[in-house]
């Protein structure tokens, strides 16, 4: 009986100490997706950065030389990169949001 009574014991007090490692366990979850949700958001960033400096950047030189010749090409394509890289940028967040989400529902 009194061994019984202190495999009970125990077992109550490694269950008591266990409960607490549940919520920190979620902690880690959380901010392991912070984690990657930034380096997914800074990786498609950059990519849609690059990506949307060049387009914007060649369509404004085009635009540019259309315009008004061989100043009007070199003002286009700085306005149209610096457009682009703005525009792209502004994506960050979103794909923060997305990558956090999906990583809290899926892991």
């Amino acid at each position: 009986m009194k061994y019984l009574t202190s495999l009970l014991l125990s077992a109550g007090l490694a269950l008591s100490f266990s409960m607490p490692m549940a919520s920190v366990g979620e902690a880690a979850s959380k901010r392991y997706c912070e984690r990657y949700a930034k380096r997914e958001a800074d990786r498609r960033a950059t990519n849609r950065v690059v990506r949307d400096s060049l387009i914007a950047g060649t369509t404004g030189a085009v635009l540019g030389a259309i315009v008004g010749g061989k100043r009007s090409t070199v003002i286009g394509a700085i306005g149209g990169g610096t457009t682009g890289a703005f525009i792209g940028s502004s994506k960050w967040k979103r794909y923060y949001r997305n990558a956090y989400r999906d990583c809290r529902e899926n892991y």
